[in-house]
C-alpha cells in the first residue's frame, strides 16, 4: 500500500481513505473465516450510494501502481463507521476495535490517524502478496481451462465483467448500458448469434469479444459475447463520478 500515493488527501488526522477500510474490512473478513473480498472499486459505488450528494464532499484521489489516478474517498469517522453498517456484525466490530485501537495509540504512533493505519496494514502485506498470487495462478489455470461461460455471471472477477455484472455495479439499467456503449463504438449492436464488441475497444483495452459453443438439439452454434474488461470499467465509474 505504500506505493498508492494520495494525491488529493483533503487531511484530516480523523479521516481515514477507501483504500485503507477496504484493506482494513478484508482483513479481518479474512480472520473471520470469510472468504468473500470486498473490492475498492465496488465500495466507491457503495459509497455512493448509501451517502448520496454528500459523498462529494470527501471525493479524493489516488496514484495506483501504474501511475494512473484513481478515485477514493476520504471519510470522517462517523461516515466511516456507517459504510460498515452492511458488514457481518464481526467484521463490524473487527473494524470498530481496530479503529479504536488505532486512535487509542495515536500518541504512540507516526503523526496521524492515517499513518497510524497504514502500519498496521503493512503487517497484512505479505499476506495479501501471497493473496494475489494464488489469485493470478488460478486466473492462468481457468483461462487455461476448456470455457463454461455462464452468460449472467462476471466472467473473471479480476479482469472482465457481463453487461448484467457492470450494470449492477453501475447501477443503470441494461438497455441503458448497451445504448451508452453503442454510442462510445465500444460495443457493436446486437447481431444474429450475439454481440460484439469493436476493433476500437479492443485495441484500447476496454472491451473484447468471448466465443463459445452453443449446443441446440444436436446442433452447436457459436456464439459471441460482448464483455467488459476492467480497464473500462474503471474508465466507466470514473466518467460516472465526474458526471
Amino acid at each position: 500500500m505504500e506505493n498508492l500515493e494520495n494525491i488529493n488527501p483533503k487531511q484530516g488526522s480523523n479521516t481515514i481513505s477507501s483504500l485503507d477500510l477496504v484493506s482494513l474490512i478484508n482483513t479481518i473478513r479474512k480472520e473471520e473465516g470469510i472468504e468473500t473480498v470486498l473490492r475498492h472499486d465496488h465500495f466507491l459505488v457503495k459509497i455512493e450510494k448509501e451517502l448520496g450528494e454528500d459523498s462529494q464532499l470527501f471525493r479524493s484521489a489516488y496514484k495506483n501502481l501504474q501511475n494512473r489516478e484513481m478515485p477514493c474517498y476520504n471519510l470522517p469517522k462517523d461516515e466511516a463507521t456507517l459504510m460498515l453498517m452492511s458488514e457481518s456484525r464481526g467484521v463490524r466490530k473487527g473494524v470498530l476495535l481496530k479503529l479504536r485501537e488505532l486512535e487509542n495509540a495515536q500518541p504512540k504512533l507516526p503523526n496521524n490517524f492515517k499513518e497510524a493505519l497504514k502500519l498496521l496494514l503493512q503487517k497484512e502485506e505479505e499476506s495479501e502478496r501471497q493473496q494475489c498470487l494464488i489469485e493470478s495462478q488460478y486466473v492462468q489455470i481457468k483461462e487455461q481451462a476448456p470455457k463454461v461461460i455462464a452468460f449472467e455471471n462476471v466472467i473473471d472477477s479480476a479482469n472482465t465483467y457481463t453487461l448484467d455484472s457492470v450494470s449492477d455495479i453501475l447501477n443503470i439499467g441494461r438497455t441503458t448500458l448497451c445504448k451508452m456503449l453503442e454510442e462510445k463504438k465500444w460495443k457493436t449492436i446486437k447481431e444474429t448469434h450475439g454481440t460484439s464488441s469493436t476493433r476500437y475497444a479492443e485495441e484500447i483495452g476496454y472491451a473484447k469479444t468471448i466465443y463459445e459453443y452453443v449446443k441446440i438439439g444436436k446442433n452447436e452454434i457459436k456464439t459471441k459475447r460482448f464483455v467488459l474488461k476492467k480497464k473500462g470499467l474503471d474508465k466507466l465509474l470514473i466518467e460516472r463520478q465526474s458526471a
